[in-house]
C-alpha cells in the first residue's frame, strides 16, 4: 500500500466513475516565535505523499526584499500564510509531528491575523502522539525518533543565533531556514512510513 494513499473511506470522493483515494499532506511550519500573537511564520514545508518532493514557501517567496540590505521584510506574514490556506485546505488528512500542540494551532492564529477565512476542518494525525502512546523512548522529539529508527534523512541543527537573525529578515539565515524545513517534511514523511502500523485509526 504507498504511503501516501489511504484506502478509501466510505464517501470519498468520485471522479469519472472511479473512487479517489485520500491524500496525505505532511506539513511543518517554522516561526519567529512559540507563541503566534507575538511570532509570524518563517516558512511554510509540505510534502504531498503520493508526490514524494518536499515543498517550502518562505518569506522570500511572498515578501518584498532589499538588495543592498540583504534583508526581506519579516514583519508581516499575511502574504505566506495566503500561500500556505489552499495547499492546506485541499487536504483530505495533515499529518504532522506535534502539530495538534503547535503548528495547527499557529495557523489558526496566524489565518485570523490575516484577516482569512477559517481553514476546513480537515482529518489529522500527528505522529508524535503515536510515538508517546506506543513506543518508550528517552524522548519523543522528531530528532529522537529518527536517530533511534535510522532514518536516511537527518534533520539538521538550528541555533538561536541563526534564528534570531531570520526574526530581522537576514536572507541568508532564512534561506538556511528553508533546507532546515524541507529537512523536516522529509524525516516526518520517512518516520511515517516506520510509524504507521502504530497509528490506531486513519482518518476517513
Amino acid at each position: 500500500l504507498d504511503p501516501g494513499r489511504l484506502p478509501p473511506a466510505a464517501g470519498a470522493g468520485v471522479a469519472g466513475g472511479v473512487t479517489q483515494p485520500t491524500r496525505v499532506l505532511a506539513f511543518d511550519l517554522e516561526t519567529t516565535d512559540l507563541d503566534a500573537d507575538f511570532g509570524n511564520m518563517i516558512a511554510f514545508g509540505y510534502k504531498w505523499l503520493d508526490e514524494g518532493k518536499a515543498h517550502v514557501l518562505s518569506l522570500l517567496d511572498t515578501n518584498d526584499a532589499c538588495g543592498k540590505c540583504g534583508r526581506v521584510d519579516a514583519v508581516s506574514d499575511a502574504p505566506l500564510v495566503k500561500a500556505a490556506w489552499p495547499i492546506l485546505a485541499s487536504a483530505d488528512v495533515w499529518l504532522t509531528w506535534y502539530g495538534k500542540g503547535f503548528d495547527a494551532k499557529y495557523m489558526n492564529t496566524r489565518v485570523l491575523d490575516a484577516g482569512l477565512k477559517p481553514l476546513p476542518p480537515v482529518s489529522h494525525i500527528d505522529l508524535y502522539f503515536t510515538a508517546k502512546h506506543h513506543l518508550k523512548l528517552s524522548s519523543n522529539r522528531l530528532a529522537s525518533v529518527q536517530d533511534f529508527l535510522r532514518l536516511p534523512t537527518k534533520k539538521t541543527p538550528l541555533t538561536k543565533r541563526v534564528w534570531r537573525q531570520a526574526q530581522a529578515g537576514h536572507v541568508p539565515s532564512i534561506k538556511y531556514i528553508v533546507d532546515h524545513c524541507r529537512h523536516d517534511v522529509d524525516v516526518l514523511d520517512e518516520a511515517y512510513a516506520k510509524l504507521r502500523p502504530y497509528v490506531r485509526q486513519h482518518p476517513p
